[in-house]
Order: structure tokens, then sequence, then C-alpha cells
């Protein structure tokens, strides 16, 4: 049977990840994930809250995680990863101040080959989780005491990615559109603060390269960006829209059987 690449893109958030499967038959391979990232997300100048108009809270960051691919002989594949972030601080605030972020994203792709390389078309589903923490109040309003705000974001996404041979193991390219939404929330009392964003779109775009070490080892490296833009308020007179950015440059340790 002739050897099948599948390269699976999957959003994130950002939406993307990039790994890559190589099938003959069916096998599942799981992986370590490290990654390297840079956050901002950009608040419009119509923001209702003074204290986050115009401004732009951004974090670096390292993250971990785990990922599991199961690939079906005839070229499905289903795909899971999560990653959480080690310590960091974001620099809304005067000080900086702790800063948090998870992912989960579930993909479901089919490849097929096309010349030397593998076409693939991929949709799934991207969840994720910020916290900023505060300084404790808002400093136009230092009454008002609450200590993180978070954001919740999830959509479903799809996409496209391929992949070819290159230096002795895989190259492959993605990039996916996403339907995202997202609710902003603190943790004011007795009532917290709560605005949700409309469905709206996000782009994402990945680089990999994956070599494997014989059958069952191997290791990636990828390049992912992605943005997303969420559109509150458009049920009022004053409706805006902040940016969520995510790159990443990641390490991925890959067991296969």
């Amino acid at each position: 049977m002739k050897k099948l690449v599948i390269g699976v893109a999957i959003s994130a958030g950002a939406i993307m990840a990039s790994q890559a499967a190589y099938a003959q038959e069916g096998l599942v391979r799981a992986r370590v994930v490290l990654a390297s990232n840079s956050y901002s997300l950009a608040f419009d100048n119509a923001d209702p809250n003074t204290d986050y108009r115009g401004r732009t809270a951004k974090a670096s960051y390292r993250s971990t995680g785990i990922g599991l691919t199961l690939v079906s002989g005839g070229g499905m594949y289903l795909d899971f990863v999560a990653t959480t972030s080690a310590d960091a601080t974001h620099d809304l605030w005067a000080t900086s101040r702790p800063f948090k972020r998870d992912e989960q994203t579930l993909t479901l792709g089919y490849g097929s080959s096309v010349g030397t390389g593998t076409l693939s078309g991929f949709l799934g589903y991207k969840a994720g989780t910020t916290e900023l923490n505060s300084l404790g109040f808002l400093p136009v309003a230092p009454a008002y005491r609450f200590t993180k705000d978070t954001f919740e974001t999830g959509g479903f996404f799809f996409g496209a990615g391929y992949g070819f041979p290159a230096a002795g193991g895989q190259i492959g390219l993605n990039a996916a559109l996403a339907f995202m939404s997202g609710d902003w929330t603190d943790d004011h009392s007795p009532i917290p603060y709560d605005v949700s964003a409309d469905l709206t779109l996000g782009f994402s775009f990945g680089l990999s390269y994956t070599y494997m070490f014989g059958r069952n080892f191997g290791a990636s490296v990828d390049l992912k960006a992605n943005t997303y833009s969420y559109n509150f308020g458009q049920a009022t007179s004053t409706p805006y829209t902040n940016v969520e950015t995510i790159t990443s440059i990641g390490l991925n340790l890959i067991g296969q059987f």
C-alpha cells in the first residue's frame, strides 16, 4: 500500500496547531507539546470600560500539553490536544499581574494523496480560557473590587492543509477559518460583570516540520499564528470589537503505535 501522509491542522484559538500523522494502516499517535507563546488582547477605543479602552494586554508565556491522534487506514483522523500555560504575567495594568491561558482543540479530518504529498480537509471545535488578574479594583472606580477578568472563547473551525516530503521528514502547511464567540466576566461580588461577544470570524495559519526516528518515535516543530475579532455590544448603541492574537513556536515529542 502506498504510504499516506496526513497533515493534521488544528485551529486554536488560534487557531492552529499543526501535526503530521503517517499511516499505511490505522495508528495511534500520542505527543507531548511544549511551546513558547505570545498573547495580546487589544481593547477597542469604543470599549465602555474606560480603564480598558484603547489599551492592549500582552503576555509572553510557555505552555505544556498533551495530544492524541487516531488515524484510520482510509485516511480519516481524529485529533485532540489540550495545553495550559506556565506561570506568566500580563501588562494591562500599571504593575504586572498574573496571567493564565488554557486551550482545548478537537479536530476531525480526511487526507488524500496528491502528487508526492497529501491534501487534507478538516473541521473541529476550539475552546480557550484566558485569565487576567487585576489590581484588585478598577483605577477609575476603586470601590469596584475584583481579583481577575476571565475571557472564555469557543467556536467551530474548518480548513485545509498540505504536507510533502522534505529533508528526510515532512513539511506541513495549513490554514483555517473559525466562527468564534466569547464571554467576558469578572469576579466582582455580589454581581459580576458579564458581557458576551457575538459570533465572529477568526483566522489561523500554520507551518510545521516533522521527522520520525523510525516507526515509533519522532519530533516536530511548528509555527502558529491566530487572530480573532470579537464583536461586543451589537444590540446596543455602542458596539465595539476586541482583537485577540496568539502566536507560538512549538516542539512536539511523538510516540506512535
